[in-house]
């Protein structure tokens, strides 16, 4: 009797109810969400005005009620609808609504044509066994990339070792180029007070070269010369050298002397005498085109020193930043596997430039062989993608920057490169720095899952 009376039960309800089915082009539990009254528009994350409890008289009744769509799983009622390949891959696969019975199979098993006269061949078989594939092949990927990740990693301490000998070697050649411009700096005074010292007379432009010879008497000791000019050469002609090396600070006081007599001589019109008295003195063995010539190239010089000194300066500012980026502060996702990738810097050619990234530090581009510019420095990290900023102004007027996404792989090599945008750069590498032993483990346990699916 109580059995009886149990069925009736179960008989009536099931007749309240209705029957279980799935919805076309919603996920499984959609049905029994929608009859607890958990299905609510905009659920799915789009905006509305306001929330609508979505009752199972409206859902695919070809009007679209909700303004997210979410009413019209299975129809194209919603321009902004989805419909729910639900066999397509692990999780299913959404397509728009404008995609549901187009005549178009969008779907593995054809489930988006249900309402079509187009025959659908089923192949979610085929892509499963393709999916599999494609997991597996990753997976050993994956397994070659952590391996070749571990001879990276101990590229790590000799990186640390070369950017100190690197530092070292960089700070001593900008202190034999300050030391350089330092030396031609007193020879452009020592010049300069010759030209006061060696006054500019009539008679000496007919002076051979022979009568400027320098006295063997005034010459300087040769080791004193050798000692002088250890570790420096000065970037200008030997005849100004020599001039350099006469012109010590123990010959000044005669050729202070001499140019008081000079111009007395010269004031009192007395020059041929002064020419026939024949001194010993310096300043009788050289002119002002020779002391103006080599003025103006030691200037010349001190220029390029500086000049050279301030790009050192630059490098070793560069250095010290790829120091504290590497090792001092390295940000979370600056691994060691990154930090010994960053011990070379790798080339890419598209036929038309050539690129170069040396990552942390900057990316360069050049063409037929010259130096175009810089496309970036090293910024930050943000969100997994290496940023690039403050490169080199572009023709509208905008600076250039790049972004470099990493990929597990066997080696690092750069696979792409393209300007998405104006003046912003997209570059793919490949690493084994960027493979991780949780990548391997969600590859796996997806191969379980996509295995196990019918």
């Amino acid at each position: 009797m109580e059995l009886k009376v149990l069925c009736i039960l179960l008989l009536s309800l099931s007749i309240v109810l209705g029957p279980v089915r799935a919805i076309t082009g919603a996920p499984e539990d959609f049905e029994e969400r929608l009859r607890s009254a958990k299905v609510i528009c905009g659920e799915a994350g789009s905006f509305v005005k306001a929330a609508t409890v979505v009752s199972e008289d409206i859902v695919n009744d070809d009007f679209c009620d909700c303004e997210d769509g979410s009413d019209e799983p299975g129809t194209s009622a919603c321009s902004n609808g989805r419909f729910l390949c639900r066999l397509d891959g692990v999780n299913g696969r959404y397509l728009k609504a404008s995609g549901v019975n187009d005549g178009v199979c969008d779907c593995c098993d054809g489930s988006d044509e249900y309402d079509h006269p187009v025959q659908c061949k089923d192949h979610c078989e085929a892509d499963r066994a393709s999916r599999i594939k494609n997991l597996e092949e990753k997976i050993e990927l994956t397994k070659n990339g952590l391996k070749a990740l571990e001879k990276l990693e101990n590229k790590k301490d000799e990186h640390r070792a070369h950017l100190h000998r690197s530092m070292q070697t960089l700070n001593l050649t900008i202190d034999g180029s300050y030391a350089n411009y330092l030396k031609n700096n007193v020879a452009m005074n020592r010049l300069r007070g010759l030209r006061w010292a060696v006054p500019d007379h009539k008679y000496r432009k007919s002076e051979t070269d022979g009568k400027r010879k320098l006295p063997p008497s005034l010459i300087s000791n040769a080791a004193d010369d050798s000692k002088e000019n250890e570790h420096s050469t000065l970037p200008v002609d030997q005849k100004c050298v020599e001039l350099y090396q006469r012109t010590k600070i123990t010959n000044y006081p005669f050729l202070w002397l001499e140019a008081v007599v000079v111009r007395l001589f010269s004031v009192l019109a007395l020059g041929p005498m002064w020419e026939k008295v024949h001194p010993t003195g310096i300043s009788s063995t050289l002119d002002n085109d020779l002391i103006n010539e080599c003025f103006n190239k030691f200037k010349k010089a001190s220029s390029k020193l500086r000049e050279q000194k301030e790009s050192l300066s630059s490098q070793r500012n560069d250095l010290r930043k790829l120091q504290k980026t590497l090792f001092e502060d390295p940000e979370e996702e600056t691994t060691d596997g990154l930090v010994g990738m960053s011990a070379e810097c790798y080339q890419f050619n598209d036929k038309v430039y050539l690129y170069e990234v040396c990552p942390f530090t900057s990316i360069k581009q050049f063409e037929s062989g010259s130096f175009v510019g810089y496309l970036g420095k090293w910024d930050r990290w943000e969100n997994g993608i290496q940023l690039y900023s403050n490169g080199m102004t572009c023709l509208q007027g905008s600076i250039a920057q790049s972004r470099i996404n990493l990929s597990c792989g066997l080696s690092n090599s750069i696979l792409s490169v393209q300007e998405t945008v104006k003046c912003v750069w997209d570059f793919s590498m490949t690493t084994p720095a960027a493979c991780t032993t949780s990548m391997l483990a969600e590859l796996e346990d997806l191969l379980k899952i996509t295995s196990a699916s019918p």
